[in-house]
């Protein structure tokens, strides 16, 4: 076997870099392996053609936002998110095969000296607002009506 036989080869079957339609394929939980040991979620997702990506979230407060984003793109409403436990593996795995798009981009890991393609956003596949923005869909109730606004002092409690 030579080099020439996996000339085509262009770099395992992992998601490009660009923006795609995703689909979450497995999950699991766990911690860093720092001192902190903060907690995370890892979701792999695939593409229609079968690669795939790692998208890691922490289950921190500060990082809660990021996970709210995820299930949002991921089409879950705020009624929805009452039963999910941010630190509980049954309720990520309730988003196994839910679609949403995904942007990768080369980003720079200064630990190791050099980039590596990340996914660094996502949305809804209905999102009217254009890739990249801040601007997500608004979630909508049962009946199409967009959710109300929660009492004040209505937040996420670990």
């Amino acid at each position: 076997m030579s080099l020439a036989d996996f000339w085509d080869e262009t770099g395992g079957n992992f998601i490009g870099v660009g923006d795609h339609e995703v689909y979450i394929f497995a999950v699991k939980m766990g911690k860093t392996p720092t001192e902190k040991q903060t907690p995370f979620v890892e979701f792999t997702v695939k593409n229609m053609q079968g690669q795939e990506r790692g998208v890691s979230i922490y289950t921190t407060r500060k990082s809660i936002w990021k996970l709210i984003k995820w299930v949002k793109a991921c089409g879950l409403t705020r009624e929805d998110a009452r039963g999910y436990e941010p630190h509980d593996l049954a309720a990520h795995q309730g988003l196994i095969n839910m679609r949403l798009m995904v942007r990768v981009e080369m980003e720079w890991k200064a630990k190791k000296g050099r980039a590596y393609p990340e996914v660094v956003d996502f949305w809804a596949l209905n999102a009217d607002a254009p890739p990249g923005s801040d601007a997500m869909v608004e979630p909508v109730q049962s009946d199409g009506q967009p959710e109300p606004e929660p009492p004040e002092g209505d937040e996420i409690q670990f």
